[in-house]
């Protein structure tokens, strides 16, 4: 969870707390990349495959 989270904090949202758990701001931060990129692979909010492929694609 802590790359999720700092992906997703070097993506702009720098609201997030590093710290590894996968909180409401985490799900809300995953969701808004989903909705800027047009992911829809996955449900809102969850770090599914398609979520994964397109923030850390050398995953």
């Amino acid at each position: 969870m802590a790359r999720l989270q700092s992906l997703l904090y070097d993506q702009g949202k720098t609201y997030l707390i590093q710290d590894g758990h996968y909180d409401s701001d985490t799900e809300r931060a995953v969701h808004e990349y989903q909705q800027e990129n047009g992911i829809t692979g996955d449900p809102a909010g969850a770090y599914g495959p398609a979520t994964q492929a397109a923030l850390d694609p050398t995953s």
